[in-house]
């Protein structure tokens, strides 16, 4: 596969924090369908190939500042207390772009093959 074909709208970091340790599935509800999925594959859901464009440069752009708000969201999760003021600057910026880079807003949904 083409580098950074497949390019998620909701980052895999956020949707392995609902996932088992160490385990890249989680539960979905196929609304469309009415059906659970419980042990859908991470890889496969909330994206779509070059959902921003085939140069690459936007899902990069993306990755990196949801790297630092991966590890933020992380400690978080595992010490079960939220972080300190400084850390909020960080992710404050990466959580209002994501609102907007989602496919709803951008008034699509898909979904990838896994």
């Amino acid at each position: 596969m083409p580098e950074n074909k497949r390019q998620h709208y909701v980052p895999q970091a956020y949707l392995r924090l609902f996932s088992r340790a160490n385990d890249n599935r989680i539960g979905v509800y196929a609304i469309d369908r009415g059906k659970l999925i419980p042990n859908a594959s991470i890889r496969g859901q909330a994206c779509r190939d070059y959902f921003y464009g085939k140069d690459g440069r936007t899902e990069r752009a993306f990755s990196s500042i949801e790297g630092h708000a991966a590890r933020i969201f992380a400690k978080a999760v595992r010490d079960r207390q939220l972080p300190i003021t400084g850390t909020l600057s960080l992710v404050s910026p990466q959580s209002a772009c994501h609102q907007s880079r989602s496919a709803v807003s951008a008034g699509r949904v898909y979904r990838c093959s896994a």
